[in-house]
């Protein structure tokens, strides 16, 4: 969407100007479409261009959902390197 088509929407829909803009439409796009299941190849170049940005500025810049994802991986991990080495603390005989 074009600036003036955002300006547009704001004012009809009484939202101040600046709440929505083009940077915070490619973000949210972004990590939405991040979560729906596309082929790599065309499909996704073709969203990456309508966007005005390639696949690994979408991906590293506007998708929130990928550094989510990847906390949300690691972080199981630890807690499971965690556990594991809490209940071995636990059960080993020190003397």
């Amino acid at each position: 969407m074009g600036w003036h088509a955002v300006h547009r929407v704001c004012s009809v829909l009484g939202i101040e100007i600046g709440v929505v803009n083009a940077k915070k439409n490619r973000h949210l796009f972004s990590t939405r479409y991040a979560t729906i299941d596309v082929p790599a190849g065309h499909h996704r170049s073709t969203f990456y261009k309508h966007m005005g940005h390639s696949d690994s500025v979408n991906e590293n810049i506007y998708q929130v959902l990928p550094a989510e994802a990847e906390i949300l991986r690691v972080s199981a991990v630890l807690q499971q390197f965690d556990s594991v080495f809490l209940s071995f603390s636990y059960s080993y005989n020190y003397s």
